[in-house]
């Protein structure tokens, strides 16, 4: 059974927020005082797809987002099929 669990009324780009947000601030470097510091981590690599929220998700959460381009890979078959012999 599930012990720790939320299930909240959320879309897409409002969950990747939520939860970008909060890796954002797990990131945050503590000053030798324990006060909170600078965020050494806030790029995000997103691989374009055709889905908005998801990059306004990254903008909402405080980080900066770098599209990576992506491309055709005509080199690669995908054949899934297993044969026996």
């Amino acid at each position: 059974p599930v012990r720790f669990g939320i299930v909240l009324p959320l879309c897409t780009g409002m969950s990747m927020s939520l939860v970008l947000a909060s890796l954002r601030e797990s990131f945050l470097e503590r000053d030798t005082n324990g006060t909170r510091g600078t965020n050494t981590r806030d790029v995000v690599l997103w691989s374009r797809i055709d889905q908005k929220s998801c990059y306004k998700a990254v903008l909402s959460a405080g980080l900066t987002c770098i599209v990576v381009p992506t491309r055709l890979d005509t080199t690669t078959t995908n054949n899934n099929t297993t044969t026996t012999n």
